[in-house]
């Protein structure tokens, strides 16, 4: 079975669609086939009028890729991301913070996260999360250039 990506999978996204459904009878926890079948989903409710969409079978989608991996971001964002858009911010802040935890060196949850905040006009938490999304960084790159310095100053 070949996967379709990119431009192909925009061209032909009935062919795209019936070889996720494909892959996922084959491999039905794969966290990656499932959460393009919910992006693929989502995008198809989002072209129908708002009476008539329906999200509960992404959501279904995302919980069980969220089970599969459980340290995704990618599945995180999405999740918070289908949050935010729905209304739900304080489905999607507790989502990112969760995640954030989990997964703190992950600097997009921590700016998706800032994004909701700001959204909610919660601008000191906004920078407080931006703040902390860039602590691992800093960390890891002070932590390289003290190996570096040591380990020059051995030789």
């Amino acid at each position: 079975m070949a996967l379709i990506q990119g431009d192909q999978a925009q061209a032909h996204p009935e062919e795209a669609q019936a070889t996720l459904k494909e892959g996922l009878t084959l491999n039905p926890d794969d966290p990656e086939l499932l959460t393009s079948r919910a992006q693929y989903l989502y995008i198809d409710q989002l072209r129908k009028p708002p009476q008539q969409q329906s999200l509960a079978e992404v959501e279904r989608l995302l919980a069980q890729a969220a089970k599969a991996s459980p340290g995704s971001s990618d599945v995180a964002l999405f999740q918070a991301e289908l949050y935010a858009n729905t209304g739900r911010t304080d489905e999607a802040l507790a989502l990112l913070k969760s995640a954030c935890e989990l997964i703190p060196k992950t600097s997009s949850l921590w700016l998706a996260r800032a994004n909701v905040l700001t959204s909610l006009n919660r601008l000191g938490e906004a920078q407080e999360s931006l703040d902390l999304g860039h602590r691992p960084l800093r960390r890891g790159l002070l932590q390289l250039l003290l190996v570096e310095v040591l380990g020059t100053a051995g030789d």
